[in-house]
C-alpha cells in the first residue's frame, strides 16, 4: 500500500474511533465525573496546541519540498522528529478532554498506536532514502517529546 493511502486509511481509522466512541457514549451518558470546565479548557489548551504543531510541521515540510526535498530537519523538525504525528495524538487527547466521553479514551490510546506505528513506518523508509544524514538527525532528535530548549 503507497504512504498516501496508507495515511489516509489511518485517518479514516482515526476518524471512525472518535464517530463510534461519541455515537455510543451519549445514549448512556458515559462522562468522566470530573470538573466539566477544567476539562475543557485543558482540552481547549491542547487543542490549539496541537493546531499550532501541525501548521508547523507542514509549513516547514512545504519549505523543504520548495528549496529541493531532502528530509526536513529545520523549524519545528529541529526539536521533535514526528510534530504533525504528535499533532494528531494530542487532538485525540483534547477531543476527550473536551468531552469527557469514557469511550473516547480508548480511541485516543488507539490513535497513539495508529499514529506512532505510521511514524514508525515513515522514519525506517527515511533511513533508506537519507542514510546516514537521517540517522545523524534521528540520534540529535527527540521523537515524540519536543527539545524546549
Amino acid at each position: 500500500m503507497n504512504p498516501l493511502r496508507r495515511h489516509l486509511l489511518a485517518a479514516l481509522v482515526n476518524i471512525a474511533l472518535l464517530i463510534g466512541g461519541f455515537a455510543l457514549s451519549f445514549p448512556f451518558d458515559l462522562r468522566l465525573p470530573v470538573s466539566r470546565w477544567g476539562g475543557i479548557a485543558a482540552g481547549y489548551v491542547l487543542l490549539l496546541v496541537a493546531l499550532v504543531l501541525w501548521y508547523l510541521a507542514f509549513r516547514e515540510i512545504r519549505r523543504t519540498n520548495r528549496t529541493g526535498g531532502g528530509p526536513v530537519t529545520t523549524g519545528i523538525f529541529a526539536r521533535v522528529r514526528n510534530p504533525h504525528y504528535l499533532a494528531l495524538i494530542l487532538l485525540n487527547f483534547a477531543f476527550f478532554l473536551v468531552w469527557r466521553l469514557w469511550l473516547l479514551a480508548p480511541a485516543a490510546l488507539l490513535a497513539v498506536a495508529i499514529w506512532g506505528h505510521l511514524a514508525w513506518r515513515e522514519e525506517r523508509a527515511q533511513e533508506i532514502i537519507f542514510g546516514e544524514e537521517y540517522r545523524e538527525y534521528k540520534r540529535r532528535t527527540p521523537g515524540w517529546l519536543p527539545k524546549l530548549w
